[in-house]
């Protein structure tokens, strides 16, 4: 049975020898048994200390510690005055001084302590409940401690468990029951027992049915064998809990048993010896059977064996203690410890100074100091029925922003506004060129575009931190003089990386805060290529000039009532901006005042507008997504509205079952329309169709559950291209997906210097390069 000794969580725990040695004596002992000094380290290392510890440890190291209420034995000493002759009726535990000497008190705790134990003598079968155990089959028995079976100041009694290997503990006598064979057996066939200790149970039940059957001097030798075995220190579950019936049968079977049972005894014995490290024993304790079973002058005074077994070993422990000479230790200790006198620091000289107690404000909860837990602010005495948190990226002015608004941090006038300034220059020289090369990259059919995508390549100088925070929005100069990638972080940042620029101390990077909020688009001028078009949630839309070295103000709302997201521009003048959850869509004309819209027209009868594209060669022809998975496109030429106020729509691609992230027109003709959706697909379109709605020529099951630290998929064409598009990608290794118009998939880029999901996607016109951005404001080149 597996559980902890019934003594555990008991004051009567069973002892070890350092609690000989340390304890304290009980103050009713009187001034006749002097308090034992504790030991320490005197005479632990003296080798014969050692062996006598290590005897009195196998021998049975439950004796060496006396009762709470009973006395040291010495060495002239008897037996304690606890113990009862067997004349006496064996009931151990009840002293035989005269009755005349006691109180009235003690008279009654007398009588009824000899009416307990006529109750329950020694080796009773009794049903025992021990702290949360069942009640379980159990001996009464004597501590091996005070030689007691019933402690009367605490209405104890003392049991032997029935377990495998058996356990002794104090229970309180109101849980104990006689056992009677006739119960046990209605008990043991009727319902099994269920839980923990079932099995334990069973056998134990068993084992007591075998022990009922036997007469009383048979239950008494199986009893003296169980104390034997567990003062030796057994754990063999066949030598703790031994047969009753070869118990029964006497001790000259034992001693006919087969060399091969004792050898095998033998060497489990030697074996527990060498796992535990023991000393050997002494042999002079009496600690066999054998060695009581012949007549001696105690059986003829009418002792029983146990009994017999029980003194010789109290004599054998006296002789012990004489030898190890404790109270001469005791005594030389306990003046050693005397003669220390605790330490006072010398008064004279200069008297020390006393540091005064600091007078600290009365502590009050932030409640009655009112001051709110989460922001810190003080609250007002009348509870407002809003906060107003203070912003940590508070909106630029609406109004052109210099060069040193632009910068990230104070003081930074000096030498990084000098290497801005030097920086824009520089691109100003290169940008101002016309860009005369009208070629497209990666081939012109399938396989040239596939070998292209091969050979790309990304390299550790290829990858740089332009942003310190998520990348929204990305775009490529359409120049080859420099490889230029422009940048939107998630609180306003917009980066700009010269990518072959690896001589600087900044590696090319220069970042400038035009925005407060995510810089959900970007694109350049494709009128004037040195302008830079950025359109950001705090309702803004900004263009940086390079030449003039400022960021001028196209769009913003004063009130701050709407967020912008998305714009595409129509021509050198007008750009068409998403309102976002408004659900509108505007004209800006950068001719009028920057402070209101050309034109404004709803396109989503419920939900957010999340982008906005013009078709190339119809730019009358506006395509849409929102958040309620509608994709459509309308005409922004008609005047007319339907009955929710909603412009009619040309065209319906439906198909969608869940929300839309991006659809964009191919950039040549406009022929295809590809849509990223949250339902994990990548829709192809035609951008015409003969009824009002159309179904998807082709569809990609695609991973797009980006979820809430990524930015979303926005699959991007190639800009001269209407075969080839690129998106991000969420597999394993990470990867960058290139796909046909007709659904095909191209070679995937992928390197080892690509450790992270590229959101967004872009590639240059006429070079086969491509370029994506991380969540953690890290853009990858592939070239």
């Amino acid at each position: 049975m597996v559980r902890a000794s019934p003594a555990a969580g008991l004051s009567r725990r069973q002892p070890f020898i350092s609690d000989f040695f340390n304890r304290t004596p009980n103050p009713g002992q009187g001034p006749n048994h002097p308090r034992p000094s504790p030991l320490k380290g005197a005479k632990k290392t003296n080798p014969e200390f050692k062996l006598a510890a290590g005897n009195a440890h196998e021998s049975g190291p439950k004796l060496l510690r006396t009762s709470p209420r009973q006395p040291t034995p010495t060495a002239n000493q008897g037996p304690p005055p606890g113990t009862l002759k067997a004349h006496e009726g064996h009931m151990v535990g009840v002293s035989p001084l005269p009755t005349s000497s006691l109180s009235v008190e003690a008279q009654a705790k007398r009588s009824n302590q000899r009416e307990v134990l006529k109750q329950y003598p020694l080796s009773t079968m009794v049903w025992a409940k021990f702290s949360k155990y069942p009640p379980w089959p159990a001996l009464v028995s004597a501590d091996p401690i005070s030689q007691m079976t019933y402690d009367n100041e605490e209405d104890w009694l003392h049991v032997l468990f029935l377990d495998d290997p058996p356990t002794r503990a104090w229970v309180p006598l109101e849980g104990v029951e006689i056992m009677k064979l006739s119960s046990l057996s209605e008990e043991s066939s009727g319902k099994k027992p269920r839980g923990r200790w079932a099995q334990a149970l069973i056998r134990a039940k068993k084992r007591a049915i075998q022990v009922l059957k036997q007469g009383l001097p048979q239950r008494r030798k199986f009893l003296l064998t169980l104390e034997k075995n567990i003062m030796n220190g057994s754990k063999d579950s066949e030598d703790s809990a031994p047969d009753v019936h070869e118990i029964a049968e006497g001790d000259e079977e034992r001693e006919n048993q087969s060399p091969k049972v004792n050898r095998k005894r033998k060497k489990n014995a030697s074996k527990r010896d060498m796992k535990g490290k023991r000393l050997k024993r002494d042999p002079s304790p009496v600690n066999s059977l054998e060695e009581t079973t012949t007549p001696s002058h105690g059986e003829e005074n009418g002792l029983s064996e146990y009994e017999l077994i029980r003194l010789k070993n109290i004599e054998a422990r006296q002789k012990m203690f004489a030898e190890l000479e404790i109270g001469q230790l005791k005594k030389s200790l306990s003046d050693s410890f005397s003669q220390i006198k605790s330490y006072n620091a010398s008064q004279r000289g200069l008297a020390a100074k006393k540091d005064k107690a600091e007078d600290l404000p009365r502590r009050q909860s932030l409640r009655l100091k009112k001051i709110d837990a989460d922001t810190g602010l003080q609250l007002p005495d009348k509870e407002p029925t809003t906060y107003v948190l203070p912003d940590e990226h508070p909106r630029q002015a609406l109004a052109p922003l210099g060069l040193s608004d632009l910068l990230t941090e104070a003081g930074e006038e000096g030498s990084k506004l000098t290497t801005s300034r030097r920086f824009l220059e520089s691109l100003e020289e290169t940008l101002r060129k016309p860009v005369t090369n009208n070629n497209s990259s990666f081939g012109t059919d399938f396989k040239d575009t596939s070998a292209a995508l091969s050979k790309l390549q990304i390299k550790p100088e290829q990858v740089a931190k332009v942003v310190p925070d998520r990348i929204f929005s990305l775009d490529i100069h359409p120049t080859e003089d420099k490889l230029l990638v422009a940048v939107g972080g998630k609180w306003g940042g917009l980066g700009l990386w010269d990518v072959k620029d690896v001589d600087s101390a900044s590696n090319g990077v220069h970042l400038f805060m035009p925005h407060s909020r995510p810089v959900n688009c970007l694109s350049f001028d494709t009128f004037q290529c040195n302008r830079l078009i950025s359109t950001s949630y705090d309702g803004t839309v900004r263009a940086l000039d390079v030449q003039q070295q400022r960021v001028n103000l196209l769009y913003g709302d004063e009130n701050d009532s709407v967020y912008t997201c998305y714009h595409r521009q129509i021509d050198a003048h007008t750009f068409v901006v998403a309102l976002g959850n408004s659900g509108d869509a505007a004209i800006i004309d950068t001719r009028k005042d920057n402070r209101e819209f050309s034109s404004r027209f709803s396109v989503a009868r419920s939900g957010s507008v999340k982008t906005v594209d013009i078709h190339p060669c119809l730019p009358e022809k506006l395509l849409t997504t929102t958040s309620r998975g509608d994709c459509q496109i309308f005409d922004i030429r008609s005047t007319k509205t339907s009955t929710h106020g909603v412009l009619p729509t040309w065209l319906d691609l439906t198909g969608h079952t869940k929300a839309l992230s991006s659809a964009f027109f191919s950039p040549v003709k406009g022929s295809s329309i590809v849509t990223v959706s949250y339902d994990n697909k990548l829709r192809l379109y035609k951008s015409w169709g003969s009824s009002a709605s159309i179904s998807p020529y082709s569809s990609i099951d695609h991973n797009n559950q980006t979820g809430r630290w990524l930015s979303t998929f926005k699959a991007r064409w190639h800009p001269r291209r209407d075969d080839l598009f690129f998106v991000g990608c969420m597999s394993h290794p990470r990867q960058i997906n290139a796909y046909s118009d007709q659904g095909f998939q191209y070679p995937s880029l992928m390197g080892e210097d690509l450790g992270s999901i590229c959101s967004i996607v872009v590639s240059h016109p006429s070079q086969d390069i491509v370029v994506g951005g991380n969540s953690s404001g890290r853009v990858h080149v592939f070239m």
